[in-house]
Order: C-alpha cells, then structure tokens, then sequence
C-alpha cells in the first residue's frame, strides 16, 4: 500500500535540511539501502538511502527546498498500487501538513 516518506533526521539536532535532488525518478524501483536522494545540512552533505524496498510513486518536495524533519517528502508505492492509492497517499502528505499548522 502507498505511504509517505517523511524527512528522516539526517543529523543529530539537525531540525531541518534541504533535499537537493532526488537520485531516483518517479516511477523507479529501488532496494533497501539504495541512495534516493540527496540531503544537506548546514554541516554535511548526506545520501538519503532508502530504508525498504518501493517504487517513488510520487515527489513531494522539489530539490533546493528546505523541508523540517518529520514532514512527508514522497509516496512510496508497491507494485501492486494504482494511480489511485498514490493520490490518497499525496492526500494524507497534505492533511498531515494542514495538522502541523493547525494552532
């Protein structure tokens, strides 16, 4: 089933990071451990390696953009998955960021 990718803590402390690029297209299947992306803090350049296997169903974060750990950066999608699942897991990236600046 489709789910979310969020920002990992690529550091310690770190509370933010800017993803560069994605080393993965959409629509590519990749392992556990591969390199998806690309991620820096203001004290290291760092590859984000993916923690299972999927397919990046769907980009949510373009590279250069400054994203706070925790928030949702892509769908991760199983062979198995529609079109469909993918959009209601971009629906559930966009509630999760409407909880987070609820007051």
């Amino acid at each position: 089933m489709a789910h979310l990718l969020r920002m990992p803590s690529v550091l310690a402390g770190a509370s933010e990071a800017v993803l560069l690029a994605w080393t993965v297209e959409v629509g590519d299947a990749f392992a556990e451990g591969d390199p998806i992306a690309e991620v820096e803090t203001d004290k290291a350049l760092v590859e984000l390696e993916a923690e299972e296997s999927a397919i990046l169903g769907r980009t949510l974060v373009t590279g250069g953009t400054k994203v706070t750990v925790g928030d949702p950066i892509a769908v991760l999608a199983e062979p198995t998955d529609s079109e469909d699942d993918i959009a209601a897991g971009a629906a559930e990236a966009d509630a999760a960021l409407g909880e987070a600046g609820a007051p």
